[in-house]
């Protein structure tokens, strides 16, 4: 009887609880439908929307919903509802809102890669990660990694004299780029030098598969349940890449550990006093040295600490070599840009002095407002909120299409002119008629927290790119093709410059100053 009663009552709840999800679910569809945007069928949404015969396709036809439907269209499919967002005013709304710091359904197919760090983490977790990390990123420390960007922009340099110059056909440049990058994040915030070509390449290799592997998904709905995506989907083979990266970066880990352990034992049989603590208390350090310290304190755990350096190391990584790449094609497709650039870099006394270079940051703010590393960002609504004159309801999905944003007329003059002297010449300092119309690092709350480091990096490599070589097109831009994963198809030719400038070294300067 007693099992009668008990199966009877479980069978209610399970009914009550499909009832109220189904409810839920197609409440938003009928919200949907009240929203001007593409046709909603009935179950299926406007899935097939996604469908097409190809992913440049697919985005073909979303480029024309964002022209028909100016500020933002609503998107449902199989009881996913979401709102495509590109207006900067209501950007500013999501993003100042502290109640609207979740990241969207599109993040959690991360969770399998990254974990649930600073990219992916929200409420209290991400709080407490964002305030261990923040000091890492503070000017003193980013200040001492601009010897790292030296070191390894010279190995680039040397790298591309060996095998680059004057090569048929031209060179993409993509493989010593992300040689260079992932170098770079790994001895200056990890604090751990890569010896092995083999090793870089392999980890380049398995980030651009497990990419793929995402776009894939984010376009196939069913495939949005983890059982499903693993039982009849790429789940397996998903797994497999990842533990490849997470072999890498564990690898990293393993070597700091123990250097961090190294010192430490140092630093116990070293003689010291009550100043000597309480400077120590008050450094700063890189990132995965705060983290060893964090964990010696409890207040982050080991997979803690390979959720950030995952998540670390994949940003510092991917997002600044598609800004490299994009920045030289630019730079060749504009001759008169690149040699008033040149000119600029001219007049440097010593590369240091590089972050000072206003035409310089221009010409990097241009481009990526063109083709911004990370077209689009994701957030969940934490309360009903209006936005485009519709009330959406909490826990709404929202697509914050940063790509659509930068090149929209109403925020900046001829938006498709590459035009670097336009953060010259804005009241704003973003070059655009609204301080949240651009968006390469996200805004406010979740703002990306090393875009100063990427900012030295990249005026670091592209100076010195420029200054050693003529930069020259072979693709042309209108033949770009612009996807959810950017792809590195096209080709430049790179010839050594005759008048090479020849930089002081601090001491040298001091000399000739007596």
């Amino acid at each position: 009887m007693i099992f009668v009663i008990s199966t009877v009552f479980c069978s209610i709840v399970t009914c009550f609880l499909i009832v109220d999800f189904c409810v839920r679910k197609f409440t938003t569809y009928g919200l949907a439908k009240s929203i001007p945007g593409p046709y909603m069928y009935p179950i299926i949404g406007a899935t097939n929307f996604l469908f097409s015969s190809s992913e440049n396709k697919t985005l073909e036809i979303a480029m024309k919903f964002c022209e028909a439907f100016p500020n933002g269209f609503p998107y449902w499919t199989f009881g996913f509802f979401i709102y495509h967002c590109y207006s900067a005013e209501s950007l500013e709304k999501i993003l100042t809102n502290p109640k609207h710091i979740e990241k969207s359904l599109s993040y959690k197919f991360l969770n399998s890669f990254l974990g649930t760090g600073l990219l992916t983490s929200t409420g209290e977790k991400w709080f407490n990660r964002r305030k261990l990390l923040t000091p890492a990123f503070h000017f003193s420390v980013l200040n001492g990694f601009q010897g790292t960007f030296n070191d390894q922009t010279s190995i680039l340099i040397s790298s591309i004299r060996e095998t680059e110059l004057n090569r048929s056909g031209g060179t993409h440049l993509q493989q010593l780029i992300s040689r260079f990058t992932l170098n770079t994040i790994c001895e200056s915030a990890m604090g751990v030098k890569l010896r092995r070509i083999d090793e870089l390449d392999d980890y380049r290799n398995q980030i651009n598969r497990i990419g793929k592997l995402h776009v894939e998904r984010i376009t196939i709905p069913w495939m949005v349940n983890d059982w499903v995506y693993n039982t009849f989907g790429k789940g397996k083979i998903e797994h497999q890449y990842v533990k490849e990266v997470h072999d890498f970066t564990g690898s990293i880990i393993d070597k700091k550990r123990k250097q961090f352990r190294s010192d430490n034992r140092k630093k116990d049989t070293s003689p010291t006093n009550d100043i000597d603590s309480d400077l120590e208390n008050k450094k700063r350090f890189a990132m995965l040295d705060t983290l060893l310290h964090a964990e010696e304190d409890h207040r982050i755990d080991a997979g803690g600490i390979q959720e950030e350096v995952d998540t670390f190391v994949f940003e510092g990584f991917d997002t600044t070599m598609t800004a490299i790449t994009f920045i030289l094609f630019m730079l060749a497709s504009h001759q008169d840009v690149q040699q008033r650039l040149y000119e600029e870099i001219h007049s440097v006394v010593h590369k240091d002095d590089y972050n000072h270079c206003k035409y310089l940051d221009c010409v990097i703010k241009e481009t990526i407002r063109l083709y911004p590393p990370v077209p689009f960002i994701g957030r969940v609504l934490g309360e009903e909120t209006e936005i485009d004159n519709v009330k959406l309801p909490a826990k709404t999905f929202v697509h914050i299409l940063i790509n659509v944003l930068h090149r929209d007329p109403r925020y900046f003059n001829d938006p498709e002119k590459f035009d670097p002297n336009r953060f010259l010449d804005s009241e704003f300092e973003n070059g655009a008629k609204h301080p949240f119309a651009y968006l390469p690092f996200s805004a406010s709350h979740r703002n990306c927290i090393g875009q100063k480091f990427a900012m030295m990096e990249l005026r670091t490599v592209v100076s010195e790119i420029v200054r050693n070589f003529v930069l020259k097109p072979i693709t042309r831009v209108d033949e770009i093709y612009f996807g959810l994963k950017i792809p590195f198809s096209f080709n430049l030719l790179l010839d050594e410059r005759t008048d090479n400038i020849i930089f002081l070294e601090r001491n040298e300067m001091r000399e000739l100053n007596k």
